[in-house]
């Protein structure tokens, strides 16, 4: 719902394209935004909205010439226009750069920036994931980087076995009860893992 109570609904495809419809009018198309270059691969599992802006992850896990691999946009609901743009700092995967047999089998690679994963967002603060394994806060008003953390490594559980993290994907993160809670390992065809991660309002 954008300023005035006008809604608009939005979807992104996996050409990397976000498209706004006016629900009250049909499912009109409102405006279409090319944000990548888009392959089978490069899904994008969930965006984030609140009252004014449209959060987008990049999807794109292959560098191209032209193409930039990660990355979080902030789009007017209204418009389409993109309000700010943050890059991804370079890949850092603790597993190395190392592909599995299924990542190269799907056209993935085990090692990116690539931010495809469904975002979470609260007020001033939006979540994205990475598949190189961060987890990062951003502004929503200029998207400055205001958190993160290397969530691709081990951990001592709380059931007294060690979880492995990994690339952060798809169903990525959610927030309830002041708590974030990370999936680190859903990475799909990127480095699997297996840690539920779960962290406070001070980022403990």
């Amino acid at each position: 719902t954008m300023p005035g109570g006008k809604e608009v609904l939005v979807a992104v495809s996996k050409a990397e394209e976000a498209y706004a419809f006016d629900p009250d009018q049909g499912g009109r198309l409102v405006w279409r935004l090319k944000l990548g270059k888009g392959s089978r691969t490069a899904g994008t599992w969930g965006i984030a909205a609140d009252d004014r802006r449209v959060y987008v992850g990049s999807a794109d896990v292959k560098p191209a010439p032209g193409v930039e691999v990660g990355g979080l946009s902030a789009v007017d609901a209204a418009t389409g226009t993109i309000v700010w743009h943050t890059p991804a700092p370079p890949a850092a995967c603790f597993w190395g750069s190392a592909t599995s047999a299924l990542a190269r089998a799907n056209g993935a690679v085990g090692c990116t920036q690539a931010q495809p994963g469904a975002l979470a967002a609260v007020p001033g603060a939006v979540f994205s994931g990475s598949i190189d394994g961060h987890i990062r806060a951003f502004s929503t008003d200029d998207g400055k980087v205001l958190w993160e953390f290397d969530a691709g490594r081990s951990f001592p559980a709380v059931n007294g076995v060690t979880a492995t993290g990994g690339s952060i994907s798809n169903g990525a993160e959610a927030v309830a009860d002041g708590m974030l809670f990370v999936n680190a390992g859903s990475g799909g065809v990127h480095q699997p893992g297996n840690a539920l991660i779960a962290f406070s309002i001070d980022g403990n």
